[in-house]
């Protein structure tokens, strides 16, 4: 997960995803980017973002993504 820092025009590293690692990351980055302190791996989603996202978010993507949405949701 990246942010974007404005002032300094660089994006900076936040945390990184399960199954992946700073190093794994930087390997496969085309651009130099800082990293925040204590960057860490992101925390799994709570059943009340995973619920917003199978329902409220999912619907609102279909539209303009509607095989993303049936692949990660099979809602069609």
């Amino acid at each position: 997960l990246f942010s974007w820092q404005k002032e300094k025009r660089r994006f900076r590293l936040e945390s990184y995803h399960p199954g992946s690692s700073r190093e794994e990351i930087s390997e496969q980055t085309g651009f130099e980017y800082d990293v925040a302190p204590g960057v860490a791996q992101t925390p799994a989603p709570s059943e009340e973002e995973l619920r917003l996202l199978r329902t409220q978010v999912a619907k609102q993507l279909a539209p303009d993504y509607p095989d993303f949405v049936r692949r990660v949701w099979a809602i069609s």
